[in-house]
């Protein structure tokens, strides 16, 4: 084995001859400075300071090339490197530039170059990137073995193209040894780190010992001398001038100087002819100031003329200056100016003679322009502005106190110049026709008031003690907890008995249910109708009072809500219509004008009452009000009383037969309501 390891480490030897440097033993291989790629990196003689051939600037000026060593010759021409300045040299070594900006010697320098190996006691050193030598490493190793070497960096144990196992190059080394000092910046020093990796610069001054520069106000400073705190740090400012190039200030008479670029003030330019704020009295009483340029402001506050001075004014007048440079009051004026005219009284001309004043005034008109004098059947006429009076004008359409007829038998009276309101006037026009009642017929006569209502149906007038009832009830009035509809044309008197009088009732003792109208204030609106089961009423909130002498249709509908209805318009709705109402619908006798009880009363006329056991829609309603009748056989109509009768004892029920018997008996009482024409 050893024969075999001996034949492989020749074998090496002679492949780094042909194209680098090559560590025998660990198999190390360094690039050479022959412009070749010697460990197969992919780079040309890298770790080397610069490649054979290449310039550069160096110093103040200088130049210098590198050599065939990869190494940097001396600076040539000009100085070679900034006084302090710093730069490696030799084995890691250093060297600081002089006062004459050339290198001093090499110092500090390591045990071995970089890169290199020896033989060690029962192994190999490398030199590390510090240039110390490493630790004697052994030059055998097992496949998969790990090791520290040089700087923090690390070395596999790989086999080799003949399966014998070597050392892989030592790899991600570090820059520097640990705890290894080194100069860095202007003057500072840094200390490399556990990780092999330098530290912060400490020290480092802010310049070049011996450098200038500009400073202040065409100042200079000097690095490392006189006063600077440090050979690498700036000394005071010295040999500054009195300005900043450029700036101005104010001088002599409002004039301007400019700093110049030697840092000195220059000659004072554009001086006034006067100090800023200065007066004196100009023209007549006038006062002039001094401005911030030096130069007079224009005469301000000058009166009008010299005091003492006499001038003419106004119409032969005179006038005397005063101290105050202001002309005095015009004294011994005439009137006017000789030979000029102007107008007088109603349009009239007069003229102004030598002596300045006005002669008689000539010419006059009738009027003032602008007045105003009655004409006409009472028009106005208008003084123009040559003093005439002009056309009459807004004359009436009478004479005042003149009559006429007007409207339906009116008069009118005429009051200036127009005729007043008509008065005394009828209803109508004398021979006109219109309907009225249910089916009647009147003429306006020679009063223009209506006639007699002719040709009318008939219906019943209650006196408040009378009514009208049904021997017994049919079954279809039993509602069972459905729907129903209460509809009656009334004329309800202005005064009423009773405070809730029913129009329409089964109400016997304290059960049963009525309609009716209601005139109970805490309950809602007075002339409303209403509806009631035993001591409970349901009352709309609002609706008009029906008790104004004309004929009204009234409804109430309960379907899914309690709806109240007047002349087809609904005034008024419950949320539901209420069970207990519905319930209360049950088989009984039907009155009308009053309860079986006598209790309620009511005081007025009606015509066409109806039963339905349906909720009538609002537009059926409407049309009911409108005057349209129902059509037989009408689903759900289960009672029609159309009380037109006219005479007899029974007003009759058109649907079911359960006709009405008026009063208390089949004959003639006291209790009978009274056939009437509407």
């Amino acid at each position: 084995m050893a024969r075999v390891s001996l034949a492989f480490a020749l074998l090496l030897t002679a492949l780094g001859c042909a194209s680098g440097s090559m560590d025998p033993i660990t198999g190390r291989i360094f690039e050479r400075c022959d412009g070749l790629d010697d460990d197969g990196d992919g780079e040309v003689d890298e770790g080397h300071s610069c490649h054979p051939g290449d310039s550069e600037v160096c110093g103040d000026g200088g130049l210098r090339s590198c050599t065939v060593a990869c190494q940097w010759a001396a600076c040539v021409g000009g100085g070679t490197c900034e006084p302090g300045e710093t730069s490696a040299c030799g084995q890691c070594g250093t060297r600081t530039c002089g006062a004459d900006r050339t290198w001093g010697e090499c110092t500090d320098e390591g045990a071995c170059a970089a890169g290199s190996s020896r033989d060690c006691e029962g192994g190999r050193q490398l030199c590390t990137a510090s240039c110390e030598w490493d630790v004697c490493a052994p030059t055998t190793c097992t496949e998969g073995d790990e090791r520290a070497c040089g700087n923090c960096g690390t070395q596999a144990c790989t086999l080799d193209a003949d399966g014998l196992p070597r050392w892989e190059p030592c790899s991600s080394e570090g820059e520097c040894a640990p705890g290894e000092s080194g100069t860095c910046g202007l003057g500072g020093s840094h200390t490399c780190t556990a990780e092999c990796t330098w530290g912060t610069c400490e020290g480092s001054g802010s310049c070049f010992t011996g450098a200038e520069r500009p400073c202040g106000m065409c100042g200079r400073q000097t690095c490392g001398t006189g006063d600077a705190p440090g050979p690498f740090e700036w000394a005071t400012c010295e040999a500054e001038g009195e300005c900043a190039a450029g700036e101005t200030r104010e001088c002599g008479l409002g004039g301007v100087q400019t700093c110049g670029t030697d840092c000195g003030w220059g000659e004072c330019f554009g001086e006034g002819d006067c100090t800023p704020g200065q007066t004196r009295a100009c023209g007549f009483c006038g006062t002039q100031t001094c401005g911030g340029d030096g130069r007079w402001s224009e005469c301000g506050d000058a009166g009008a003329c010299m005091p003492g001075a006499v001038d003419e004014c106004g119409l032969g007048g005179e006038q005397t200056c005063t101290e105050l440079c202001e002309w005095g009051t015009c004294e011994g004026e005439g009137e006017c100016a000789p030979g000029t005219t102007e107008t007088c009284g109603d349009c009239g001309t007069r003229f102004c003679g030598a002596d300045y004043t006005w002669s008689a005034c000539s010419g006059e008109g009738v009027c003032s322009p602008g007045g105003t004098e009655s004409c006409g059947l009472g028009g106005t006429s208008t003084c123009t502005a040559t003093c005439n009076w002009g056309a009459c004008e807004g004359e009436g359409e009478c004479a005042p106190g003149e009559t006429q007829s007007c409207g339906f038998c009116g008069t009118q009276t005429c009051a200036g110049g127009s005729w007043g309101t008509c008065t005394g006037g009828g209803a109508c026009e004398v021979g006109a026709t219109e309907a009225c009642g249910l089916g009647g017929t009147r003429t306006c006569d020679g009063t223009c008031g209506w006639g007699t209502c002719d040709a009318q149906e008939h219906g019943l007038g209650f006196g408040g003690g009378t009514y009208a009832d049904s021997a017994m009830m049919l079954g279809g009035y039993d509602f069972g907890g459905g729907a129903f509809t209460l509809e009656a044309y009334v004329r309800a008197d202005g005064t009423q008995s009773s405070s809730l009088p029913v129009l329409m009732s089964t109400r016997s003792g304290s059960d049963g249910w009525r309609f009716g109208l209601n005139f109970v204030t805490a309950f809602g609106p007075s002339g409303v109708p209403y509806v009631g089961v035993g001591a409970q009423v349901w009352v709309p909130d609002a609706g008009p009072d029906i008790r104004d002498g004309e004929l009204h249709h009234v409804a109430v509908v309960c379907g899914s809500a309690l709806i109240y209805y007047v002349d087809g318009v609904e005034i008024d709705r419950e949320g539901s219509c209420p069970s207990a109402l519905r319930n209360a619908m049950a088989a009984r006798p039907v009155s009308l004008g009053n309860t079986v009880g006598f209790a309620y009363p009511f005081h007025g006329d009606m015509h066409d009452a109806r039963i339905w056991t349906v909720a009538l829609p609002a537009s059926t309603i409407a049309s009911h009000a409108g005057g349209t009748e129902p059509t037989l056989p009408a689903t759900g109509l289960v009672s029609w009383w159309h009380l037109g009768e006219g005479s007899g004892q029974t007003a009759m029920d058109s649907v079911s037969g359960n006709h009405l018997t008026l009063g208390s008996a089949p004959g003639a009482d006291a209790d009978d309501p009274d056939w009437i024409l509407f």
